[in-house]
């Protein structure tokens, strides 16, 4: 088994990140563990003095303020994305995924994982099956039309062809944070109108259910965001153990669950809206 971990940032991450680990060597004493993450961060000292190899990755953040420092920093900073996809590549070269698996709700995340296997898959490289997961409350490309739209409700964006609901849909409240956005990507959007990945949307209900089941085994409580991929993931790995089938599923675990205590609560006492 061959497992790799980006944590990093802050000793609350990168501590029970860590955590993890020591307990995956003593479940499977022969699995390879492998952290990614910021030399100059302290995930380096930490990860390093552990033991474990460590991939390092450039991480550099957009500069809003307009100087001629933050210019020359943005313009790394797209350097260094540039580079993301080719380096991701290289860290999981040994691992070749059957089904590659993210949450979708303006496609940032989704298209960011699935970029280097998708342009593998263009150039006919690999056969790999992407499902990008949205919630029913908010399902742009499962229910939306491809069509010219206002990126905005403002309608002060200029005109993007792609799946959406109308810039002035307006989703039911629920606790999909970032995924309730009318539109989609027009990149993703022409992928997913040439048949290239597939779409599904799932309910609230369901996507806490998989959340809480997720945290239990392993111990990380995922942002409800995450657990949209976590939903479709277990289905599939579930569907492999019905048919014998054996699957690599690779699936985006986004952000964790800490500022959504009071979804997870209203999920445990019965109130969680379903939608």
């Amino acid at each position: 088994m061959r497992v790799l971990i980006a944590a990093g940032g802050t000793a609350g991450h990168i501590n029970p990140a860590l955590a993890i680990a020591g307990a995956l060597k003593k479940a499977a004493p022969t699995a390879e563990i492998h952290f990614a993450g910021r030399k100059e961060g302290m995930e380096y000292r930490l990860v390093t003095q552990a033991g474990y190899p460590f991939h390092h990755i450039e991480i550099t953040g957009f500069q809003r303020k307009l100087s001629l420092h933050n210019i020359k920093r943005n313009l790394i900073t797209l350097w260094n994305l540039a580079l993301s996809g080719p380096k991701a590549k290289a860290m999981m070269k040994e691992v070749k995924p059957d089904l590659v698996i993210g949450c979708m709700g303006g496609g940032s995340n989704f298209g960011g994982l699935i970029a280097p296997f998708m342009g593998d898959k263009l150039k006919g490289k690999n056969d790999t099956h992407f499902i990008g997961v949205e919630p029913a409350s908010c399902p742009s490309l499962t229910r939306g039309k491809f069509a010219y739209d206002f990126c905005d409700s403002a309608r002060t964006t200029p005109l993007a062809k792609m799946y959406t609901l109308g810039c002035e849909f307006m989703p039911a409240p629920g606790h999909a944070g970032g995924l309730r956005y009318h539109g989609m990507s027009p990149i993703l959007s022409q992928l997913y109108h040439d048949g290239m990945l597939e779409a599904r949307a799932v309910g609230q209900k369901a996507v806490f259910d998989a959340a809480v089941a997720f945290a239990r085994c392993e111990g990380i409580l995922p942002a409800p965001e995450s657990a949209h991929a976590i939903k479709v993931a277990m289905d599939e790995a579930a569907a492999c153990r019905e048919s014998g089938k054996k699957k690599r599923i690779l699936f985006g675990l986004t952000g964790t669950g800490y500022f959504d205590l009071s979804a997870y609560a209203a999920y445990n006492d019965l109130s969680l809206i379903h939608i």
